[in-house]
């Protein structure tokens, strides 16, 4: 191999190393560079994702102590309703403090209602003293009584 050969295979190898004077980033090291960037540009990211993934199991494990399973975070209201049949079998309740207590069955058929009516009575707090709750029972002081809604005034009719 001649010295002139020997030189273009170099100048070969140098420009496939750091490319052409007018084009330098068609060179090896400048596309190694190149990618060194860029996986340190991935790296930056793989952190952030982790991050974020540390910071969400965080906020996951709050939630769960904080609402505990088997809890509801918004309120509920559901009311009982023991059927006539139901308070057969159960027979009479025991008083409380001297007082006697009626069931929703009994207070709906003295009232000539639904039982579904009383237990809408007492969410909206109209039978007064408040009725008790007994597990899934309402207790109804026996002298309970149910003051007379007055009619809200609709801008219809003339106020008296």
């Amino acid at each position: 191999m001649s010295s002139d050969d020997h030189e273009k295979r170099i100048h070969r190898l140098e420009m496939q190393l750091w490319g052409t004077d007018d084009n330098p980033d068609k060179g090896i090291v400048a596309r190694v560079m190149m990618t060194e960037s860029i996986a340190l540009e991935l790296k930056g990211y793989a952190q952030k994702i982790v991050w974020l993934l540390i910071a969400t199991v965080t906020l996951a494990i709050l939630h769960l102590v904080v609402n505990k399973p088997g809890t509801t975070s918004a309120p509920s209201q559901s009311t009982s309703v023991i059927t006539s049949d139901a308070a057969k079998a159960v027979g009479s309740l025991p008083s409380i403090s001297g007082r006697d207590y009626l069931l929703v069955s009994e207070v709906a058929e003295r009232e000539g209602k639904t039982e579904r009516t009383i237990t809408d009575w007492i969410d909206q707090k109209r039978i007064q003293p408040p009725p008790i709750k007994a597990g899934k029972e309402w207790r109804i002081a026996a002298d309970y009584r149910i003051p007379p809604q007055i009619a809200a005034f609709s801008g219809t009719d003339h106020e008296p």
